[in-house]
C-alpha cells in the first residue's frame, strides 16, 4: 500500500510540473505572437495585439518588450492607432510615455476628419486622460472647447477627465463642476449622468445634496433615481428621511419602492417610519411589492443600536419610543402608560446610582408588562372582542419589547432569589 501510495504521489507531482511548464510555454508562445503583431499593417491585428497587451497589464503582467517596437512603429499608424499605441506604453509604465504622448498631441494637428472621430481636438482630448495622470495638465482648456463645440453630445473621454480638471486646476476647478452638474442633470446618456454623479459625490460630497436631491426625484432612469437617493443616504444627508417618505410615495417603479421601504425599517426604523410604510402598504398597486413590504413589517424588529451607545441614551430612546407609540394609538391607558414611565424613570434613577442590577430589574419589569398587556389584546383581537381602554398592539410590542431587550442584553442578569 506504501508503494502504491508513494506512486501516486509521484505521478501527481509530475502532472503538474508538466502543466506548469506547458503553461510557461504557452505564455512565452503569446507574447511572441504579440511582439510579431505590432509590425503588421492590418489593423485588426494591431487591435488584437493592443487589446493583449492592456489585458495583460491588468493583470499586472507588463510585457516591456513591447515598448522599443511601439516606440519604433507608432508614427507609421492611423491616428486612432497611434493613440492605442501611446496608451499601451502608459499601460506599459514606459518612462518615454509623456514624451510621446506631447508628440502625439503635436502630430494631431495633421489629422483630418475623415478618419473616425480622428479631428485633431477629438484626439488631443482622448490622449489628455494619459498626460493628466503623468501630470501635464496644459491641455486641459481643449476639454471644453471639445464639449462646447460638440454639444448637446458629450464625449465620453471629455467627460472622463472633468473630475481631474476639478481636483487640479484651480483656475478651472469652478467650470469643471458646473459642467458635471450640468451633465449629470440634463445629458441624454444616463450612464453619463450617474457616472457624473458619482463624481460630483466624491469631489463634494454633501455640497452637492441639491444636485442629487433632483435626480432622485427627476431623472428618467430608475438606477439612477435609486443611486442619487441612496448616496444621500451613505452621506449622512439631514433630511433623507422625509426624502424617502416623498420617494416612496412618488417613485414610479415598484421594485424601488421595495427598497425605499426596506430602507426606512431596516436604517431608520422609527415607529413613523414603520407608520408611513404601513400606511404606503394599503396604497401599493403593485401585488408583489405589496406582499414584500407586508413582509418586511411583519418580521420587523427595531434596528439594533450600536455598541457604542450608552445605556443612559438606550434608556432615552425607550422613553421616546414608549411616547410615539402611544402617540400613534399603538399604545392605551393613561394610568399603563404611567406605570410603563415610572419603570423607565426607576431605572434611569438606579442607572445614575449606577446600581446596574436594579436598572435591569426595572428595564425587566417594563417587559414584561408590555409583553403581557399585548398577549390579552392579542386574546382579545382572535375571539373579536373589543380590546380594552389598557391595551398592547402589535405594532407597539415590537417597538418596546425588543428594545428592553437590546438594553438588558447590555446589562448584568439578576440574581434569581434563593
Amino acid at each position: 500500500m506504501k508503494k502504491i501510495f508513494r506512486l501516486s504521489m509521484v505521478l501527481i507531482v509530475l502532472y503538474f510540473c508538466s502543466n506548469s511548464a506547458l503553461g510557461q510555454r504557452i505564455i512565452l508562445k503569446e507574447k511572441k505572437q504579440i511582439l510579431a503583431a505590432l509590425w503588421s499593417t492590418r489593423s485588426d491585428i494591431l487591435h488584437v495585439a493592443l487589446d493583449k497587451i492592456e489585458e495583460m497589464a491588468q493583470e499586472g503582467q507588463l510585457l516591456a518588450e513591447a515598448i522599443p517596437v511601439l516606440e519604433q512603429n507608432i508614427w507609421k499608424q492611423i491616428p486612432y492607432l497611434q493613440y492605442r499605441f501611446v496608451r499601451a506604453m502608459w499601460k506599459l509604465r514606459s518612462p518615454n510615455t509623456l514624451m510621446f504622448a506631447q508628440a502625439f498631441m503635436d502630430s494631431a494637428n495633421t489629422f483630418h476628419e475623415h478618419y473616425y472621430r480622428a479631428d485633431p481636438l477629438h484626439m488631443k482630448v482622448r490622449a489628455s486622460q494619459i498626460l493628466f495622470d503623468l501630470g501635464d495638465f496644459s491641455i486641459a482648456p481643449l476639454v471644453f472647447q471639445l464639449l462646447e463645440r460638440d454639444k448637446p453630445y458629450v464625449d465620453p473621454f471629455a467627460r472622463n477627465v472633468l473630475a481631474p480638471i476639478a481636483r487640479n486646476v484651480p483656475s478651472l476647478a469652478d467650470k469643471a463642476r458646473a459642467y458635471l452638474i450640468n451633465i449629470a442633470l440634463t445629458n441624454e446618456s444616463p450612464r453619463n449622468r450617474s457616472l457624473s454623479m458619482d463624481d460630483l459625490i466624491t469631489l463634494y460630497g454633501l455640497e452637492v445634496s441639491d444636485v442629487l436631491i433632483q435626480a432622485a426625484r427627476n431623472d428618467s432612469v430608475g438606477v439612477n433615481r435609486n443611486f442619487a437617493l441612496n448616496s444621500l443616504i451613505k452621506l449622512n444627508y439631514p433630511q433623507s428621511q422625509n426624502l424617502l417618505y416623498e420617494r416612496l410615495s412618488a417613485e414610479p417603479e415598484w421594485t424601488f419602492r421595495i427598497g425605499i421601504a426596506e430602507t426606512l425599517l431596516v436604517r431608520y426604523g422609527s415607529p413613523q417610519d414603520y407608520h408611513r410604510v404601513q400606511n404606503h402598504l394599503s396604497a401599493e398597486p403593485y401585488p408583489t411589492a405589496r406582499n414584500l413590504i407586508a413582509r418586511a413589517l411583519r418580521l420587523f424588529r427595531p434596528p439594533n443600536p450600536s455598541a457604542t451607545m450608552s445605556i443612559s441614551v438606550l434608556l432615552d430612546t425607550l422613553v421616546s419610543y414608549k411616547h410615539q407609540v402611544a402617540a400613534l394609538g399603538w399604545l392605551g391607558d393613561k394610568n399603563f402608560v404611567k406605570e410603563l414611565d415610572n419603570h423607565l424613570d426607576n431605572a434611569k434613577r438606579h442607572l445614575t446610582r449606577r446600581d446596574s442590577l436594579n436598572t435591569a430589574q426595572q428595564v425587566r419589569l417594563f417587559q414584561e408588562k408590555v409583553h403581557r398587556e399585548h398577549e390579552r389584546t392579542k386574546q382579545k383581537q382572535q375571539r373579536g372582542v373589543p380590546r380594552d381602554p389598557r391595551f398592547v398592539t402589535i405594532e407597539a410590542w415590537k417597538f418596546l419589547y425588543h428594545h428592553a431587550g437590546y438594553i438588558l442584553q447590555r446589562l448584568p442578569r439578576e440574581r434569581k432569589p434563593k
